[in-house]
């Protein structure tokens, strides 16, 4: 049954090499002996197929994987596939090969940009108007240690290119690849986070530098989009066939389709995972979002403070009286929290309230409105030293009006509701 997403779980194989055994980035494949659905990381997978005799049925895994891949600011699509190879002098021929293979997978060849990295050459491509019955475009050529030699400094690499090659007697070679995603990886999230600065690039790679940036970057992701199944052990039969060459038997169909049923339903599932990354991103950013709440909340005491010292002479004379209530307020990424309400009554029980909007206001540092009766003043947080401007708008086309906020400007809007009392 198809699985069309990876997403964040736990992985149930749990190797030696699993990276998602408490959590982590994990696909569903199909034990197609059993008809059960397995949640796996992909070291996991890999060491399956190389020890345990796993067998894929279906080749997408396989070109439907990127050691790193470069995500769009809001998650929603990747912007950069990363292909990790350990090969050094790679001749045109091999290199178009790779690119080829990788590129036949309905996902990847929609990504804007594509990335061979080689220890001694990193091969670029962008793809955009690139169809599968065109020819393939050129790579643009990149020495490694042009951009990666800051990073191998770091990691005490002083060899001639960057230390990472198959002549790495000394080291497994498992921790050396491994190694060399790492420095490439750090340097792909240093150019999404703007940490990478580089002058005088080609136009073809400031635009490249351009469409990462402000994303972030994810390791070991499985970028298919089309079914596939896992064969277990050598007694398996059609080994090796891919599902549609399967032949039909009614029994078996129905057992799978009853397993399924049974066991997942679709919809909750892809619906829960998605959840879960969602979920994870936000838990990840709330301490970020929990003191912008709280600064929030600090400004608008502080504004209500600065107002109530001005207003303070006419309440001790008995023309007005200050309250406050607690109000709620929800706002994405700030969640709901509670703010306070200032409340401005008159010997006549006329009312001016001022009450905090929210944070998250376009072209704004966060909105208290002032409401009198019929109009409605907003108080706009700003960057400039007084951290507050007034503003309204006079009719529903153009811009507002807006003005100081400052003593004599709230005492003169005051005034002008008073000759109404």
């Amino acid at each position: 049954m198809p699985t069309y997403i990876d997403f964040y779980g736990i992985c149930e194989i749990k190797t030696p090499k699993c990276v998602a055994m408490t959590g982590g980035h994990v696909t569903a494949v199909w034990i197609t002996q059993d008809c059960v659905l397995v949640n796996v990381c992909k070291p996991c997978l890999d060491e399956n197929i190389h020890q345990e005799g796993w067998r894929l049925e279906h080749e997408k895994v396989k070109q439907g994987f990127a050691d790193i891949a470069v995500y769009s600011e809001d998650d929603d699509a990747p912007q950069i596939i990363v292909k990790i190879r350990n090969t050094e002098d790679a001749s045109p021929e091999w290199v178009k090969k790779i690119y080829s293979e990788a590129v036949k997978d309905s996902v990847i060849s929609k990504v804007p940009y594509f990335l061979l990295a080689t220890p001694d050459i990193f091969y670029l491509w962008r793809q955009e108007n690139t169809h599968r019955d065109q020819n393939f475009p050129e790579a643009f050529p990149i020495k490694t240690k042009q951009f990666l030699e800051p990073y191998l400094k770091a990691h005490s690499i002083n060899r001639e290119n960057t230390g990472i090659s198959e002549n790495s007697e000394s080291q497994d070679p498992d921790s050396v690849i491994e190694n060399f995603k790492n420095i490439v990886r750090k340097w792909l999230t240093d150019i999404a986070t703007r940490q990478s600065v580089q002058k005088d690039l080609p136009e073809f790679l400031n635009k490249f530098y351009k469409t990462i940036a402000d994303g972030f970057v994810r390791t070991d992701v499985f970028m298919h989009l089309e079914p596939y199944a896992v064969v277990e052990g050598e007694d398996a039969s059609n080994k090796g066939m891919p599902l549609s060459a399967n032949p039909y038997n009614p029994e078996t169909e129905w057992n799978l389709y009853q397993s399924w049923m049974e066991g997942w339903e679709t919809k909750n599932w892809i619906l829960e995972s998605l959840l879960a990354q969602k979920k994870q991103k936000m838990e990840a950013e709330y301490p970020q979002w929990n003191k912008k709440r709280d600064e929030w909340i600090g400004r608008v005491n502080n504004l209500f403070t600065l107002i109530y010292s001005w207003l303070k002479p006419l309440e001790d004379n008995d023309y007005l009286k200050i309250s406050y209530k607690d109000i709620s307020i929800s706002e994405q990424s700030l969640g709901r929290y509670s703010v306070r309400e200032m409340i401005i009554t008159f010997f006549n029980n006329d009312k001016i309230e001022l009450g905090p909007v929210g944070l998250n206001i376009i072209g704004a540092r966060g909105r208290v409105d002032m409401k009198m009766g019929m109009r409605t003043i907003g108080i706009i947080g700003t960057d400039d030293d007084s951290g507050w401007m007034f503003s309204e708008r006079e009719s529903r086309l153009g811009k507002p009006k807006t003005w100081s906020f400052d003593e004599y400007n709230f005492k003169a809007i005051l005034a002008e509701f008073a000759e109404e009392l």
